[in-house]
């Protein structure tokens, strides 16, 4: 969580509603606000070693003990800095800072040594860092900066260091490398839906409308969010082959956070056989958790619960596969110290807490 409070409105009692074409004038709802300030965790992931796990905070990019307790802070409030991925072989890490005044890409060492900031610009702003397969290549956002406007927006490929930088995908962002390194897909800036492109920036064609969550192992599919009808509204989860045929329904009326800064290739177990899903949807109050999924899209196991509210995509499992790293929040404003970022044990849905959000939630006066 980036920001230090988050506003919330709670409704209760009579919605008010104006009958214009009755007449009837409704009592008014009541109306209570609410703050949250404090420390949030989100974005956890295991190193590749499985000895540490990355997450952000207020900014900052923390090492933690599987058990919780800190390793290292590597930025040291440094300006703000989130979206960190692993290098494949775990010797660096990569992530968007904005300690410059605006959004470069930046890497550090796991100890916090050898810090580069890889684009250096002071006319444009990077985002969305991801690396390849093999960690030799790394793609991220692109775009000019013309007042508050931006324009020129693309994906750029480069070099692991910085080197070698050349623009790929007009209009695309936050881009997914497939495994087998042939193809990358995105999402276009204008909102028309997923495309791939060959690496070489080749081939190129739309997919399907929707969210990308994750390639399958082999590269011949992509686990999908369609469209939906409006803000936190149930979605679904689809499964289609990259040449367009099989278009399946996986899940029905689960919704999945839009995938920004998790990993794609740290949602899938070792063996690249199960697919660790955080889905919820809307019930009244929430229900979701995590659902783990083969790679035809068939539920394994399903850990759903409700009361707590599930923000964030990201998963991450134990290099053993017996257990999955996830974040949750509080349900708010029911929600009594839940938040934090958790390991569930995909064998039998025991759950255990590795650090807690140290957060205050306070109800606003008009």
């Amino acid at each position: 969580m980036r920001s230090k409070g988050i506003l919330h409105t709670v409704t209760f009692g009579t919605i008010a509603s104006i009958g214009l074409m009755t007449g009837c004038v409704f009592p008014p709802q009541e109306v209570h606000l609410y703050q949250t300030t404090g420390i949030t965790y989100k974005n956890p992931v295991f190193s590749p070693d499985g000895k540490s796990i990355l997450v952000q905070s207020k900014g900052d990019l923390l090492l933690l003990h599987p058990d919780g307790s800190l390793l290292s802070n590597l930025t040291q409030g440094a300006g703000s800095n989130y979206g960190p991925r692993w290098s494949p072989d775990g010797r660096w890490i990569i992530f968007t800072s904005e300690s410059g005044g605006q959004k470069d890409i930046c890497r550090i060492r796991p100890d916090g040594s050898d810090f580069t900031n890889l684009t250096k610009t002071t006319d444009k702003d990077e985002d969305y860092p991801v690396y390849s397969p093999d960690g030799t290549k790394i793609a991220f956002y692109r775009c000019e900066k013309k007042g508050e406007e931006r324009v020129n927006r693309h994906l750029t490929i480069a070099n692991s260091d910085g080197t070698g930088q050349r623009s790929f995908a007009i209009d695309g962002w936050n881009a997914w490398w497939s495994p087998d390194y042939k193809w990358i897909a995105y999402i276009d800036v204008r909102g028309n839906g997923i495309w791939i492109q060959s690496v070489d920036g080749g081939e190129k064609r739309k997919l399907v409308e929707g969210k990308p969550i994750s390639w399958t192992p082999d590269g011949t599919a992509i686990f999908y969010r369609p469209l939906r009808g409006g803000f936190d509204k149930n979605a679904d989860v689809c499964l289609m082959n990259i040449d367009g045929t099989k278009d399946r329904l996986v899940l029905k009326d689960y919704s999945v956070a839009e995938c920004c800064w998790g990993d794609p290739q740290k949602f899938w177990d070792p063996s690249g056989s199960l697919l660790a899903l955080v889905v919820y949807r809307m019930i009244g109050m929430r229900e979701g958790g995590v659902v783990i999924v083969d790679r035809d899209g068939n539920i394994i196991s399903d850990f759903r619960e409700r009361g707590s509210e599930f923000d964030d995509l990201t998963t991450s499992w134990s290099r053993d596969g017996n257990w999955v790293l996830f974040r949750k929040s509080e349900f708010f404003p029911r929600g009594k110290g839940i938040g934090g970022v958790y390991l569930i044990n995909v064998r039998t849905g025991q759950q255990r807490q590795v650090i807690a959000d140290n957060t205050r939630t306070i109800e606003l006066k008009p």
